[in-house]
């Protein structure tokens, strides 16, 4: 009992657990990855088209860093946009931010791992390039997912008879920033 509550109370040695033990991936996937490689100078999450750094695309695995981004969301945002109940102070934590388009009757399973900071991984449904501001967070309400989990998270989105448009954002808490890898799996929904 004592070695599982050790290994459930684990940061990066859940990883070595894991290679020891594969089981322990059914308690947490990231697990049985490698961990995130926190030195590698990633280039600054640079918006290309408005406040996007790039466009996601199923069935990928990328990794890259929030250091150098801008701040655009906000405990407010969060709370208005009903993203998630909790304060987690993300007013100075710079984010990475993706587009993901999602074909009608989709499921997507994402998965962020994130040893080096404290991150979360947010999906909310936005149409266009620019970010949504706090006056915009009222227009995404049930349509914005929030993991809030230390080291990352997963989140499933689906779609059924329309395509789909969503900000992917990895943010941090408490002003965190670092490297990251974000893992996009994409199958038929039913």
């Amino acid at each position: 009992m004592w070695m599982l509550l050790t290994l459930l109370a684990c940061e990066n040695g859940c990883h070595t657990a894991a290679k020891i033990v594969p089981a322990l991936e059914m308690i947490d996937p990231s697990w049985g990855a490698e961990p995130v490689d926190c030195d590698v100078d990633h280039p600054d999450p640079d918006a290309t088209s408005g406040c996007i750094s790039r466009e996601l695309k199923c069935n990928t695995v990328f990794e890259a860093t929030t250091r150098g981004g801008k701040n655009h969301f906000g405990d407010d945002f969060y709370q208005q946009g009903f993203c998630t109940p909790q304060r987690n102070n993300y007013e100075n934590s710079p984010e990475a931010i993706y587009q993901l388009r999602v074909q009608p009757n989709t499921q997507v399973d994402l998965r962020l791992d994130s040893n080096c900071a404290d991150l979360d991984l947010v999906a909310m449904s936005w149409e266009e390039s620019r970010c949504p501001t706090d006056k915009h967070a009222t227009t995404i309400q049930k349509e914005c997912e929030m993991n809030t989990k230390d080291e990352g998270g997963t989140l499933r989105l689906t779609t059924v008879n329309n395509p789909q448009t969503y900000l992917i954002a990895v943010d941090g808490k408490q002003g965190a920033y670092g490297n990251f890898r974000l893992t996009v799996n994409c199958k038929i929904y039913r």
